[in-house]
């Protein structure tokens, strides 16, 4: 994994979940964080109230269940992730996402993809993901997930932004506040 391209994914993430599932009418469903971010807001969730929790995984993919520390019985439902991403220009580009099992992603505030599904096998690794398009603005933009529970494997996913070619955009920021003055990003030397 130390030259694959995944160890590029942001594992730093606003989460907030479970919230009901219900036989898959939940990842239909549009809950509060779909018409609002606020950190500071609780929401009846699946088993208890859930708020955001500012997390960091210790990998390039993320693992609702240990991230936010659930027991193994209350991992059922749906779950959203939340950041905000600084680019230094405007340009076109990819969001690249593996998911287990279902995902729907917000960039900007506006659904640029959503996919529905139960396969029985997948790895959080570039072969398993999927591309779709988006405009990043210069400055901030927002990304939304939405992932649906996984039947066989915990409920994860991976994600990064890619350029149109295909490479992994480095000069980009993950935060968890737009108020932040971006640092310049870290070269990474192969």
């Amino acid at each position: 994994i130390w030259l694959a391209p995944e160890r590029l994914s942001n594992p730093d993430w606003w989460l907030i979940g479970p919230f009901p599932y219900d036989d898959h009418k939940g990842f239909y469903r549009e809950y509060a964080p779909e018409r609002e971010f606020r950190t500071e807001a609780r929401y009846a969730g699946a088993y208890t109230q859930v708020s955001w929790q500012w997390t960091s995984s210790p990998n390039y993919s993320v693992t609702f269940r240990d991230a936010l520390k659930l027991p193994s019985s209350q991992t059922r439902g749906v779950f959203y992730a939340f950041a905000y991403v600084w680019s230094p220009q405007a340009r076109r580009a990819q969001l690249l996402a593996s998911f287990a099992d279902g995902m729907k992603a917000w960039w900007n505030d506006q659904l640029v993809f959503s996919d529905h599904r139960h396969q029985k096998f997948s790895l959080m690794r570039d072969c398993w993901a999927v591309r779709h398009p988006i405009g990043i603005k210069q400055g901030w933009n927002k990304v939304l997930l939405k992932i649906e529970p996984s039947l066989e494997v915990p409920t994860a996913f991976m994600f990064r932004l890619v350029g149109e070619d295909g490479a992994t955009l480095r000069d980009v920021i993950y935060a968890r506040e737009e108020q932040l003055i971006p640092r310049a990003p870290k070269r990474v030397r192969l």
